[in-house]
């Protein structure tokens, strides 16, 4: 197959995906960290982990359940022979040396992008329309940055024979995460955080695991102040980026990107 009916058929996967999500539920594509534009080939490895929660949230749906004429179950179908067709090429990526596949996959972590608006001076909103741009790329930096530091501790511990249960968290982060899965069971039509409790923790949680095990994680990092004021300084930006702040600069931006990627070289040899 050539390259031009791969980009085709990954074309009508693309159609699949976004007539999905722009259906009347609460399936939210940047929850994955990606926009719609970020749907590409070569953001392959993310469009496949979003397809799979489709599937995952097209099967919570009755068997002949259907929102405006599309019948959830039934798609399915289409859905699974997208999946099984680009699951080899996502195969050869990860076949790639780590060290080349994440400089690589950094690279294509892009910068937001610009929203222009028929009939609006977008002269008259630069600031916000600047801001627009900072917000969706420090979104980006921060939920890979997060994520990977979740499979890397979930490792570690796995590697160190260690329980990765209780004793890792305070009761009140025991409630919290109870308190989700618990919301979640209620919203079957919502995919779900993941399939162990640390990623129904919060990004500041992690800081916790790594503090308290310090004598199982100080193999990996140089020092505990080195990650955990990383850590900390990321999750301020984060919780400002969810809010939509408008005081983000460029500084801001470049310091996430500097931490993140501090943060995702030291620990990916490691998942």
């Amino acid at each position: 197959m050539n390259e031009k009916e791969i980009q085709l058929k990954f074309g009508g996967l693309k159609r699949e995906i976004l007539e999905f999500i722009r259906l009347p539920t609460e399936f939210d594509v940047s929850d994955y960290g990606i926009e719609e534009d970020d749907i590409t080939l070569e953001n392959l490895s993310l469009t496949l982990e979003v397809l799979k929660e489709i599937i995952k949230a097209n099967n919570s749906f009755p068997p002949k359940w259907n929102t405006y004429g599309y019948f959830h179950r039934s798609r399915n179908k289409i859905l699974l022979e997208y999946l099984e067709f680009f699951q080899p090429f996502l195969k050869k990526i990860e076949t790639t040396p780590k060290e080349v596949e994440i400089e690589q996959f950094i690279k294509t972590i892009s910068e937001g992008e610009k929203v222009m608006i028929d009939g609006i001076d977008s002269k008259k909103h630069s600031k916000i329309m600047k801001n627009y741009q900072i917000i969706g790329t420090c979104h980006k930096w921060i939920y890979l940055t997060e994520n990977l530091l979740r499979l890397f501790i979930e490792n570690t511990f796995i590697k160190e024979k260690s329980s990765i249960l209780n004793p890792l968290y305070n009761s009140a982060t025991d409630a919290k995460i109870k308190s989700r899965k618990e919301e979640e069971n209620k919203k079957l039509y919502i995919p779900i955080r993941g399939g162990h409790d640390i990623f129904y923790m919060d990004f500041i949680d992690l800081n916790g695991i790594i503090v308290n095990h310090w004598n199982i994680f100080k193999n990996y990092f140089d020092s505990q102040d080195w990650i955990t004021q990383k850590i900390k300084e990321l999750y301020e930006i984060r919780n400002r980026v969810a809010h939509n702040s408008m005081y983000l600069t460029d500084d801001t931006l470049e310091l996430v990107k500097a931490y993140c990627k501090a943060i995702i070289k030291q620990v990916d040899p490691y998942i």
